[in-house]
């Protein structure tokens, strides 16, 4: 079974979006901050993560960031949820990004996409295409210092 790591600060957020994936078969580890999400990235072994933007503390920003740092998480592909426009010079961090309310269809096709077996971020991006109502463009873990 795929694990999906979702991280948001917002309680009804994490319970509503936590619902509709493990709903459609995926496990779902809920963290609350991009520090919890951090702590349970080890244990949780995630396939997709799927984290909000503004939070307390550590940001989704922050969160992503470190997280492609770490070799073993590198490729990890990362769903970014704001309901603020995408920030500009920072796009490549997350593998996609969608402003609030996302469409729950679109954000599960996606997820589908980035579970199936082999697929590489840019893979998923090429047959889904034109599924995003978002700009979102995969990661080249290549590029990160």
């Amino acid at each position: 079974m795929t694990t999906v790591l979702l991280v948001d600060d917002d309680a009804d957020n994490l319970q509503a979006l936590r619902t509709v994936i493990e709903s459609a078969g995926y496990s779902v580890v809920p963290a609350t901050s991009g520090e919890d999400a951090l702590s349970k990235l080890s244990d949780a072994r995630p396939r997709i993560i799927v984290t909000d933007w503004q939070m307390p503390g550590m940001d989704g920003l922050q969160f992503c960031q470190t997280v492609r740092k770490q070799a073993t998480y590198a490729l990890i592909p990362i769903i970014m949820l704001s309901a603020n426009v995408e920030p500009v010079g920072e796009a490549g961090c997350w593998s996609a990004f969608f402003r609030k309310p996302v469409s729950l269809d679109v954000l599960m096709e996606l997820i589908f996409r980035f579970s199936t077996v082999g697929r590489t971020t840019r893979q998923a991006f090429l047959e889904c295409a034109d599924c995003a109502t978002s700009r979102w463009q995969g990661v080249d873990a290549r590029g990160w210092p």
